[in-house]
């Protein structure tokens, strides 16, 4: 009987409650894109699904301009998948791979929900490491 009540404890401590669950929609720091944090395959992904500007003034999708790769630098900011083959580390945290595209720079980052209303975004270029605290909005 007590195997079973410990198999319960660690089932139940072992579920990612929903108030702490990294999935959802939240607003950039810069307060011009909202990203949706989704999972598939048992990884996380991060997805462009609304800025303030998607259009320049010419009425033409916002390009991914800076992007290393010459042949990915004309594809559309709206609806990029940011980052990818983000993985829990436990405690509310996971760790992964970034893109920005303002800077065309890929890196390492952490992720921390802090609540059920923010997340930390914490990205390391080796040479700096720097955090920001995104709201959420769904």
């Amino acid at each position: 009987m007590n195997a079973f009540f410990l198999l319960v404890f660690l089932i139940s401590n072992s579920i990612q409650s929903p108030e702490y669950a990294i999935e959802g929609v939240s607003l950039n720091d810069k307060e011009n894109m909202h990203i949706e944090i989704y999972r598939e395959d048992g990884m996380y992904f991060r997805k462009v699904v609304w800025m303030s500007e998607p259009k320049d003034k010419y009425g033409k999708w916002v390009l991914d301009k800076n992007n290393p790769e010459p042949e990915n630098r004309k594809q559309r900011i709206f609806g990029m998948v940011l980052l990818g083959h983000f993985k829990p580390l436990g405690n509310n945290e996971y760790e992964g791979r970034m893109y920005s595209p303002s800077k065309g720079w890929y890196f390492d980052g952490e992720i921390e929900v802090l609540s059920k209303k923010q997340l930390k975004l914490t990205v390391d270029l080796g040479f700096i490491k720097g955090s920001r605290i995104w709201n959420r909005i769904k």
